[in-house]
Order: structure tokens, then C-alpha cells, then sequence
């Protein structure tokens, strides 16, 4: 109890939880960002004030257990992109600067956004995306201007425009917990996993991405509907988002 203040101390007396999970947050990639910036390097303050090497953490570091947010994905540096991808895939990353060598977690959920008319990603960076969602244009009028009023709405007061639709986050989020906690045992009967491989080789899709993308993305749809097992709706549902990229 020494080691604590006295709340806390009073509160694991009581047997109360005196820490709670952090929630997740939404960590932006700046457009120029360079690779220092992503994953570290010397600490050019320590450097010049003490005389020694430290490694300062970049921004992968501040994306673990988070969403990392990267907009205009197509216009980054591809080795940032291959850099980025590596290590959402393997689930740390190495930064190697001089004498200096550290090893990092990074797990983290990965969101990107582009403007195909500015340029595509190569396809060997496409098909390490999993998702991939197209966004048409909005073309009718009630819905443009209801952007617009949204829009305007933000610029006067994101805090109060965000607390409108507070109760919708809220139900989001714990759909998306529930989800996540019944995930593990959700399981892909085999005739629905032939389906998929059918589905699959019909596209004449080579990369073996493919298959685990569209199955781990039918089985997450299946637990957000809290159900036990994949069916063929979760498979077509999916499918576009999880193929389109990779034919």
C-alpha cells in the first residue's frame, strides 16, 4: 500500500478495480511524414543536451493497440506504406539506427483512405490491404446539403455536434465489443469454406490473401450479428470488399 495513494489504497482495500482499459484511439499519419517519423530514431535533444543515444518512439509506437488513420494513402512514400504494412502484418517492427537497435510491438488496425483519380497503389500494396470499400459520390440534393448543414454544424461546435450523436457511438462501440468477445468461437462449417474457394478460383484470383481475408471477414460479420457460425450471406456480403482489389 506504500507504493499507492491513499484513494487507491482505500479503493483495493474495498477490492475495487483502481485501473480500466484505455480506449482506443485514432492515431493520424501525416501525408509527410518521413520514416523517422514512423518509426523512430535518435533523439536529437538528448543528443546535444547529455551526449548519448536514445531512441525516440515514432508514431507506430503511439498506434499500438490504436487505429492508425492514413489519409491520401496513395500519395505516401511506398517504402512508409511497405514500412507500415510490415509491421501491422508481423506484429512488431525493428528500428535498426547506428548502434541503436530496438524491437516494438505494433498491433494495430490499419485505415486508409485515397482518391483513385490522384493515382492508384501498386497492386502488390493493394492486395496486402485487407478491405477495400468504394465510397460513391453523393449525388442527390437532400443529401448534399444535409453535408453541407453537418459540415457547418462541426465547424461551429465539433463538441456539441459530437454529442449529438453520442448515443449512436455508444451502442456502436458496444456492438463492436460484443462482436469482438464472441469472435473466437465463432467457426466456418466446411461446405460454406468450399463455397468461399469456389468463389475465389471463379475470379481467377491467385493470392493466397484471398481466402483469409474473405473468411476472416465473413466470420467477423457473423459475430457482429452474434451468431455462432458462418453462413452464405456473410460470404456474398463481404466478398466485393474483400476480392475487388485482388482480381
Amino acid at each position: 500500500m506504500e507504493y499507492v495513494c491513499s484513494d487507491c489504497a482505500e479503493k483495493l482495500k474495498k477490492k475495487e478495480e483502481i485501473t480500466y482499459p484505455a480506449p482506443m484511439q485514432l492515431i493520424e499519419l501525416p501525408l509527410n511524414a518521413s520514416m523517422d517519423d514512423v518509426i523512430g530514431g535518435p533523439n536529437p535533444r538528448v543528443a546535444l543536451e547529455q551526449s548519448r543515444w536514445q531512441l525516440q518512439q515514432g508514431i507506430l509506437h503511439y498506434a499500438h493497440s490504436n487505429v492508425l488513420y492514413a489519409d491520401e494513402i496513395n500519395l505516401l512514400d511506398e517504402d512508409i506504406v511497405n514500412c507500415i504494412l510490415d509491421a501491422a502484418s508481423r506484429g512488431y517492427y525493428v528500428v535498426r539506427r547506428g548502434r541503436l537497435i530496438g524491437t516494438f510491438p505494433s498491433e494495430f488496425l490499419l485505415i486508409g483512405s485515397m482518391n483513385p483519380e490522384e493515382g492508384m497503389l501498386r497492386p502488390q500494396l493493394m492486395d496486402r490491404l485487407g478491405l477495400r470499400v468504394v465510397v460513391a459520390p453523393v449525388n442527390a440534393p437532400e443529401q448534399r446539403l444535409e453535408i453541407y448543414e453537418r459540415n457547418r454544424r462541426f465547424a461551429d461546435d465539433p463538441v456539441i455536434f459530437a454529442a449529438g450523436y453520442a448515443q449512436q457511438t455508444i451502442a456502436m462501440a458496444d456492438e463492436i465489443a460484443q462482436a469482438k468477445e464472441l469472435l473466437p468461437e465463432v467457426t466456418i462449417p466446411p461446405e460454406i469454406a468450399e463455397s468461399a474457394m469456389r468463389l475465389i478460383n471463379s475470379q481467377q484470383i491467385q493470392s493466397q490473401r484471398a481466402e483469409i481475408v474473405l473468411l476472416e471477414a465473413a466470420r467477423a460479420r457473423a459475430a457482429a450479428d452474434a451468431r455462432m457460425e458462418v453462413e452464405d450471406v456473410d460470404i456474398a456480403v463481404v466478398a466485393p470488399l474483400a476480392l475487388r482489389q485482388r482480381r
